[in-house]
């Protein structure tokens, strides 16, 4: 929006022959710029007027425009919001990840894991191999995983040769992958729980 004081006009307005004429030319402020298009190769914005209903909002082209200070506003606005689509398209390709090394690895968010059936040993991760995709993420200390308190057990995977639990937090967003043995001495109970739920009896 614009500054308190400042006019915002159209140009483009027919000039006449006395000051006392021009008077009586509408004048139009704009108040807000809310899109941005191509139309034949020319840039029109789409506008709010000052005093106006939204039904009255249309398109006008870039060089009919005298609003600078909103046409920067709107245009760095504009810019921001493609960084932060890219960002959050960046965060949903690198959601599924490949463990890597050893030690306990953050994962972002949803990793696609195949839960433990009737045989614990089993276990496995699922990962299309077109979208795999493998971040260089940081090994933490098992200390600081320590110092979380365990939600619940989301998947388990053995991709490393070694069984593993994505273990959610309470409270936090972020998951982690445990190792099994750290995971039986941090939450038993959650690990037996995981496993029943699996469980399927055979009949006798």
């Amino acid at each position: 929006m614009s500054s308190s004081g400042e006019k915002e006009i159209v140009g483009n307005i027919e000039p006449s022959g006395t000051a006392a004429e021009e008077d009586k030319q509408p004048k139009y402020c704009v108040e807000l710029i809310l899109d941005k298009r191509l139309n034949n190769n020319k840039v029109e914005y789409f506008l709010k007027w000052k005093g106006y209903g939204d039904r009255e909002n249309c398109w006008v082209p870039e060089e009919n425009l005298d609003c600078p200070s909103l046409l920067k506003t709107f245009e760095e606005n504009l810019i921001r919001e493609e960084k932060e689509r890219k960002k959050r398209e960046k965060r949903q390709k690198m959601a599924k990840l490949e463990c890597v090394g050893s030690g306990v690895k953050r994962i972002r968010s949803n990793s696609t894991t195949s839960c433990a059936s009737s045989d614990a040993h089993s276990v496995s991760a699922v990962v299309e191999p077109e979208k795999k995709y493998i971040e260089q993420v940081e090994v933490h200390d098992v200390s600081n995983v320590l110092e979380k308190i365990p939600d619940r057990i989301l998947g388990a995977s053995d991709t490393t040769g070694h069984l593993m639990f994505l273990i959610k937090w309470k409270g936090l967003e972020e998951s982690d992958w445990i190792w099994a043995e750290e995971a039986k001495l941090m939450c038993p109970q959650l690990v037996i729980k995981f496993y029943e739920s699996r469980f399927t009896w055979g009949k006798i």
